[in-house]
């Protein structure tokens, strides 16, 4: 069993690596702790496909950057991604409810 974790951790760990490579560790821990800070306050909508998103961890920083104090704005990722960013009236009212992180919509409803 010890052995097959080793095999995993050896020929899996450069794989981890290869999508963030032009980022230092340090930038990656800030954005992964960015991450965890805005989960629940911001969703992916996928625009008129049912296909899964590529998410690069450097739109976190956008996605603070946007946040509104009182109006929900939108981050235009590409023509089939959009980033709602919901407002801190909204997150921090006593009724907030996290918000899922994924839904797709028809391209007429945008």
């Amino acid at each position: 069993m010890k052995l097959t974790f080793i095999m995993f951790v050896f020929f899996a760990m450069p794989f981890c690596s290869i999508g963030q490579s032009n980022l230092t560790e340090k930038q990656v821990a800030e954005y992964l702790e960015l991450s965890d800070e805005l989960s629940g306050t911001y969703q992916i909508q996928m625009i008129g496909t049912r296909s899964l998103p590529s998410f690069p961890i450097d739109l976190y920083p956008k996605i603070k950057n946007a946040r509104n104090q009182n109006e929900i704005s939108y981050l235009n990722v590409d023509a089939q991604m959009r980033i709602l960013v919901l407002p801190y009236d909204v997150i921090n009212a006593a009724d907030f409810r996290p918000i899922k992180r994924i839904t797709h919509i028809n391209s007429y409803e945008k």
